[in-house]
């Protein structure tokens, strides 16, 4: 696998990442979508989780770039 490849698939993990971080951020804004304490807190955990994969992406692609 090249390292083009490689960092083309990082951006696009990442991508899906941001995506789906967004998603989670319009069914907080919902209030609706919101129906208790517990499943608000269920969600922003969610969206923690992910900005600490996307920060990991961008620390993969800052290492393929080193080497």
């Amino acid at each position: 696998m090249s390292l083009t490849y490689t960092a083309a698939a990082i951006q696009q993990h990442a991508k899906l990442i941001e995506d789906n971080i967004s998603e989670l951020k319009d069914n907080l804004a919902n209030r609706g979508a919101v129906p208790d304490y517990q499943t608000y807190a269920f969600l922003a955990g969610k969206i923690e989780g992910l900005r600490l994969a996307l920060e990991l992406c961008d620390e993969a692609v800052r290492r393929l770039n080193e080497s």
